[in-house]
């Protein structure tokens, strides 16, 4: 049964890791694309509006400077419309690791299934609102905090490295999350469902 249950959870994280993997793939693709056809729409563009004056097509030193200035200006507007963020593999390792220390830990499953459900209410809450700053700061005088999360060895570990971080903001310790990152936070989200909803996740 041991070695059962090693291999359906061997099966589940390569799966995990292959549909992350699969994930950054499409959303680079999809930049690249996106990027090559702005690039060939302001080409025509340019030799368009070239041929309309009657220059000729190729650009003058100045000319191919401005061009340059305005190609990272229009990448940069691609970057802030796909992201080119890449989660790094140690930061889900990290997220993954501290939930299931949650699990192995929690008195009760049903103590684990509280802590999970309460860090899933935190993180969509920010991915929600984002901008919202209640939402992104914890006290860890909280008695729901404490009672359902930081009770639980793993729990405030992995909001650490969700990007929270322990501020002392009007005399009360807090937990502070500074830059809000959508990518985090879906692979956050996709481990908490996970965590949720496979009776093998955490289970060795």
């Amino acid at each position: 049964m041991g070695k059962e249950l090693a291999a359906a959870r061997k099966i589940e994280e390569d799966q995990s890791l292959k549909r992350e993997r699969e994930n950054r793939e499409r959303e680079k693709a999809e930049f690249e694309n996106a990027k090559a056809e702005m690039l060939r729409k302001l080409e025509e563009d340019r030799k368009e509006r070239r041929r309309k004056l009657g220059l000729p097509e190729e650009l003058t030193e100045e000319e191919k400077s401005a061009e340059a200035a305005k190609r990272v200006e229009e990448t940069d507007k691609l970057k802030k419309r796909f992201g080119t963020e890449i989660i790094p593999a140690m930061a889900i390792s990290q997220m993954r690791e501290s939930l299931v220390t949650l699990k192995k830990t929690a008195h009760a499953e049903e103590q684990a299934q509280l802590a999970f459900k309460t860090l899933m209410a935190y993180t969509e809450n920010i991915a929600r609102q984002p901008d919202e700053e209640k939402f992104r700061r914890i006290k860890l005088t909280n008695n729901a905090f404490k009672t359902r999360v930081d009770c639980c060895e793993g729990g405030r570990e992995f909001l650490t490295n969700l990007g929270f971080a322990l501020r002392t903001i009007d005399g009360e310790d807090c937990l502070v999350l500074d830059k809000v990152s959508p990518k985090v936070l879906n692979a956050a989200g996709g481990l908490l469902t996970e965590a949720l909803t496979s009776p093998f996740f955490g289970v060795l």
